[in-house]
Order: structure tokens, then sequence, then C-alpha cells
């Protein structure tokens, strides 16, 4: 148990259904695009006012008895726009922030290599390109 600093747990939705599994969620880095500006003897960086929508990976474990393995193979075979909600919780579950993507589609679909001298769980990992991705608040 971590003293004096907030454990963080995740829970996703794709369109308000939570798939089960989930195993880890990569970074979502918002980024304002610059413009490099020449001046006399020097370039400056600007702000450009276009902020970057990012790809995000997900890991989920696959077991047996969910749909886990199913729901996102045809997710990515049939081309599916889903919005996902990301839902940042406290180590007791209380949410904190809540962040929307809109019209995900998987764009990278990677079953895992096989290597029998140091066997892993069944999992598959994804990359998602959202269109939009915005904060939505609590209170």
């Amino acid at each position: 148990m971590q003293t004096r600093e907030m454990a963080e747990k995740a829970r996703v939705l794709w369109d308000g259904v939570e798939i089960p599994g989930l195993v880890s969620k990569g970074e979502v880095p918002r980024e304002k695009s610059t413009i490099d500006v020449p001046g006399f003897n020097r370039s400056r960086a600007i702000p450009s006012g276009i902020t970057t929508v990012p790809t995000i990976e997900f890991v989920y474990k696959i077991e047996r008895g969910t749909n886990t393995l199913q729901f996102f193979e045809d997710f990515y075979t049939n081309n599916e726009e889903k919005e996902c909600t990301i839902i940042r919780t406290d180590g007791h579950g209380d949410e904190f922030a809540r962040r929307l993507m809109q019209f995900c589609e998987i764009i990278s679909l990677i079953e895992p290599p096989y290597d029998a001298a140091s066997p892993d769980y069944a999992k598959i990992t994804f990359t998602v390109i959202p269109w939009d991705y915005v904060s939505i608040s609590n209170n």
C-alpha cells in the first residue's frame, strides 16, 4: 500500500460496456503542435493552434469464459467505430477523472509471440485512434 500518494486504477468502457481483462492502457499524450518561425540568427517554435489527437495502446488478458478476444477481433475486422470512456479512480475506486474518446477505430491488432521457455498469459494488444478526446467533468 502506498503512503501519502494516490494509487491509480483505470476502468475502460467501450460503448458503455466494460470488457473484462484490462491489463494496461498506454499513455495519452496531448500535445499542441508548433511551427518554426525564422528570425534574425535564430529560429523560434511557436504554437500553431493545432492539438494532436494521440493513438492509445491497450492490453487485455484473455481468459476462458469471456468474449474479450472475440469482441476486439470483431472490432478490428469489421472496421467498427466505438466510443471509449476512460475512468480514472483512486485505490478505493472513487472516480476523479473521466475522458471520452469518440469514434475510436483499431488501427493495429497484435497477437503476442510464443516462447515456450518463458510462457506468458494469453493477451491481446491493440492500438486505437480516436476522432476526438474530451474531458468530462466530475461535478
